[in-house]
């Protein structure tokens, strides 16, 4: 505290926050000391309560206590922190959302998914587009890591599935999309076994091979059909081959 003839000024401290107080004494005369020390409390209960805040928040009265900045809003932007992987790394409890900006290799940004830290640059964590550079085939693969199909599409079309539930493979456009409990088999081919349901064991290979709807799997199996249109029509005729 500092003082002279015409008032004095008051200090109050707090990691990182400084008020200074220039009180006037000809402020004293017109509000009244009681007054004048009612508005000093307030202050001095404000600084504390701003100094026991270990984050802040904007446009929330709650920020996560993971975060030190914790940030509501609609229309605006934040630039984020920028730190290294190892410091990434020793961020305690992470919320999920919660976004950093690594700065060494791999740069980027990366938000934690509640499980993991996962790169916002998809050319970095997944498959690019454009394709893609500095792939370990040790470790780098398209595919799932839980035990369901695997299936792909063009123009939103069925084109092709992996299925390690039934063991089907099928590829080309409509292949095998209406297999209920139909298992092994491998189509092949524009509209390929298209609409087997339940035939099991069997191999089309080539346009509408196999294509018939299948009711009975008892009388409709172990069927090979190589070929346009090879067996195409049959619908209960199991243990036949045909090639062309």
């Amino acid at each position: 505290m500092g003082a002279n003839a015409n008032g004095f000024c008051l200090i109050l401290k707090s990691p990182g926050i400084e008020i200074r107080l220039v009180v006037l004494l000809h402020c004293i005369n017109a509000i009244g000391m009681k007054t004048l020390l009612l508005a000093m409390l307030i202050v001095v209960f404000c600084v504390q309560l701003m100094s026991a805040q270990s984050n802040v928040g904007i446009g929330t009265t709650t920020p996560d206590a993971s975060a030190l900045l914790d940030i509501t809003s609609t229309n605006k932007g934040v630039l984020v922190p920028r730190m290294t992987s190892a410091e990434r790394s020793g961020i305690a409890s992470p919320a999920t959302g919660l976004l950093i900006f690594q700065t060494d290799a791999p740069a980027g940004f990366f938000f934690w998914n509640g499980s993991a830290w996962v790169s916002v640059n998809s050319s970095i964590t997944g498959w690019g587009t454009a394709g893609n550079a500095g792939t370990n085939p040790a470790t780098n693969f398209v595919g799932t890591t839980d035990n369901v199909a695997l299936k792909f599409r063009t123009n939103n079309i069925a084109f092709g599935e992996l299925n390690p539930l039934n063991n089907n493979i099928a590829f080309g456009k409509n292949a095998m999309t209406s297999n209920t409990t139909g298992l092994k088999n491998i189509a092949i081919g524009e509209n390929a076994m298209r609409y087997n349901q339940v035939g099991s064991r069997q191999i089309a290979i080539g346009d509408s091979a196999l294509a018939s709807q299948q009711l009975n799997e008892s009388e409709y199996y172990q069927n090979i059909a190589i070929g346009s249109r090879a067996l195409s029509k049959n619908t209960t005729g199991y243990s036949n081959v045909i090639v062309g």
